[in-house]
């Protein structure tokens, strides 16, 4: 049964992508399929805390910008997004209208991509952006006054959006030497955001801690179980 499972399960799963699972030579098809299944459930315990990070930093940013320009079209506005931007926001409108939806703001602002929110730290966007000091403060209430700023923001928000693509494309993050950091800065930043939200997520929902310390021996122990 055990070469039989195995030979349906890399059937499905690939060689190619299971092997990214290897350690040595020495690894058995139970320690590749363990390590996978534990890379799952990595990815799946970053997963509520990365989608609370994407909605708060949307409406943050949104809500500060309206605010700091006193404009409630600012997505639409030449003056303040560069044409890349103005693209985007665009495209979003006829996603949703392609769809039967009625165009709302908040439709939108979910229609733009996690991508689209972090390019509005690259530096372009200095002047227009992140030298209003109201709006940095209204964005970020909790990030602290000695980094915050938009190199700073670009730095934490680019790592965190490498983490979470390779995550939501179940990539491989087990061998990631600097997976919990990266788990901590991802934590501080909803901190930057909103600090209740933080304690939510850490207090309810967050079980990446949970899953990192235990390793992939209890997935390669189920499997074992399993093929008994």
């Amino acid at each position: 049964m055990s070469e039989d499972f195995f030979l349906s399960v890399r059937g499905s799963i690939s060689d190619q992508r299971l092997d990214a699972y290897r350690q040595s030579h020495t690894d058995t098809d139970v320690d590749l399929l363990g390590r996978y299944l534990w890379n799952t459930a990595l990815c799946e315990a970053l997963y509520p805390t990365l989608q609370n990070l994407e909605i708060a930093l949307r409406n943050n940013i949104y809500n500060a910008t309206q605010i700091s320009f006193d404009n409630y079209n600012w997505l639409d506005d030449p003056n303040i997004l560069v044409a890349e931007q103005l693209r985007s926001v665009a495209k979003a409108k006829r996603e949703i209208l392609s769809s039967a939806r009625n165009l709302t703001t908040g439709r939108i602002i979910a229609e733009l991509t996690f991508g689209f929110w972090t390019s509005l730290f690259d530096r372009r966007y200095d002047q227009i952006f992140w030298n209003r000091s109201n709006l940095i403060t209204i964005a970020f209430p909790s990030m602290p006054n000695r980094i915050r700023n938009r190199p700073t923001l670009s730095r934490r928000f680019g790592e965190i959006r490498k983490l979470r693509n390779r995550a939501f494309h179940h990539e491989p993050i087990w061998n990631n030497n600097h997976l919990q950091q990266q788990h901590a800065d991802l934590i501080d930043a909803i901190n930057w955001l909103n600090p209740n939200l933080k304690d939510t997520i850490v207090l309810i929902l967050d079980r990446f801690p949970l899953i990192y310390n235990q390793g992939s021996q209890p997935y390669a122990e189920q499997i074992q179980e399993f093929l008994r």
